[in-house]
């Protein structure tokens, strides 16, 4: 994968560098802040962006929604010192794929950022019931896509699993007994029909419209 880094310590952007090319991808480029981030990735056009969020938040979600629009091919990952749910449903509203935290092992890091290169989320475990529930609270029930676009009952299986926290492809497949190729099928007919990018985004959507009825006690 290329991955563009951005971070304001020197010393994190080589850690990192040094981590994923351990890994066997390759780093583009290094941005000290979101606005040079936003002018290296319309140029080098990475895979992935890694967009650390060291007190200048506004900078940060600005540029995420910037690259997601802009870039739709480019995976954002929002990384933070420390999880936040404010950040957290924030950077998905803006269009991240991913949201990482600096506490987290090497390998793990690792291994969910390429989560990205599957179409999947780059959620730590136990994250994804946390973004799940900070987007539930107080939505009613699903059964029309907008513009009169019907999902299938199919579709409204995938999304409700991907509603309740189960975001992996092989998850969902698990949880649903369909193929991986299959939820992928699926998954794409969703983001179509509901006009969306990522995931995130139809989690997001699916709750704040009231596509999905949250489970007893969120």
């Amino acid at each position: 994968m290329r991955i563009l880094i951005t971070d304001g310590q020197a010393l994190v952007r080589d850690g990192l560098r040094m981590l994923l090319e351990r890994r066997g991808h390759e780093v583009v480029g290094e941005a000290s802040d979101g606005s040079e981030a936003k002018k290296l990735a319309r140029r080098d056009r990475p895979d992935v962006v890694l967009l650390s969020v060291c007190g200048a938040l506004p900078a940060a979600l600005d540029a995420t929604h910037c690259i997601a629009n802009h870039l739709p091919e480019t995976a954002v990952i929002v990384v933070t010192r420390r999880a936040q749910e404010e950040v957290l449903c924030e950077a998905f509203r803006c269009g991240a794929r991913g949201y990482l935290t600096k506490d987290l092992d090497g390998d793990e890091f690792c291994d969910l950022v390429e989560r990205t290169g599957k179409g999947e989320l780059a959620l730590p475990p136990g994250m994804s019931g946390q973004l799940v529930a900070a987007f539930a609270r107080g939505t009613p029930r699903y059964r029309r896509a907008p513009g009169g676009l019907e999902l299938t009952r199919r579709e409204q299986q995938v999304l409700s699993a991907m509603s309740g926290g189960t975001t992996s492809n092989r998850q969902l497949a698990r949880s649903l007994c369909l193929s991986e190729n299959t939820v992928r099928f699926h998954v794409r007919n969703i983001l179509g029909k509901l006009h969306l990018h990522n995931r995130a985004a139809a989690v997001a959507y699916a709750f704040e419209n009231g596509l999905v009825q949250p489970a007893d006690g969120e």
